[in-house]
């Protein structure tokens, strides 16, 4: 039923790009986990017709995405909390389901980092200002200063996904989820 509901959505909007949560779910996340296996198999059955007819024309989304967080500012974000006195601190808390060492995405998996402006990043901030489930004594969006914040969160990376879900070959590095297209 989920899988339908995002064909269509895929099939009205005809997006070019998708983005979706890592396989890992970033920190084990078990509902981020099962988005991304949704969003994958919406973005297949969305270009076959033969798939959820009735959600209309089949669809070829040309690019998809995993967002990620670089393992390295993971582990580097945990020991600046450590030396501020937060030892108990765990990336995604109650959630986490994977050990600390294989949260995020490795370094050299991500293909495509977006710098924020300084107009964007301050609507990323207000935005997780207002997530308030995510915003726990531990918060690092709290507890660190607003140059900490951007040089931990002033950049967005995602990695590309392969073949069968991205359409094509495309240069990597990016700087620009719609490069190549």
């Amino acid at each position: 039923e989920a899988v339908g509901k995002i064909v269509a959505h895929i099939r009205r909007f005809a997006p070019d790009v998708v983005t979706t949560f890592a396989a890992n779910g970033g920190y084990g996340h078990v509902d981020h986990m099962a988005i991304h296996r949704l969003a994958l198999a919406g973005v297949l059955a969305a270009a076959d017709a033969t798939q959820y007819p009735e959600a209309g024309p089949a669809h070829r989304v040309r690019k998809v995405y995993y967002s990620a967080f670089a393992r390295s500012q993971m582990l580097k974000m945990r020991e600046m909390l450590r030396q501020a006195g937060q030892e108990d601190f765990t990336p995604g808390g109650n959630a986490a389901t994977i050990p600390v060492e294989e949260m995020g995405t490795p370094d050299e998996a991500i293909t495509t980092t977006i710098v924020l402006t300084e107009a964007e990043f301050d609507q990323k901030y207000q935005a997780i200002m207002q997530h308030k489930t995510q915003l726990g004594g531990v918060s690092r969006w709290l507890s660190a200063t607003r140059e900490q914040l951007m040089a931990m969160q002033g950049s967005e990376p995602f990695e590309l996904a392969p073949a069968p879900y991205t359409d094509g070959v495309f240069e990597t590095p990016e700087s620009d989820l719609f490069a190549g297209l």
